[in-house]
């Protein structure tokens, strides 16, 4: 698997989540299909 990107619209909800919860702190797992990175698990209690 190599990651060639990621979709603009995880990218936005990746930064207005961190924007948020500052200053603590998530954890997410991400998901990728076919090289670009289109989802994000933010799991809970973080």
């Amino acid at each position: 698997m190599q990651i060639k990107g990621i979709a603009s619209d995880t990218l936005n909800f990746i930064l207005e989540t961190s924007k948020s919860m500052a200053p603590e702190e998530f954890i997410g797992l991400l998901q990728e299909n076919d090289g670009i990175i289109t989802e994000v698990i933010v799991l809970p209690g973080t």
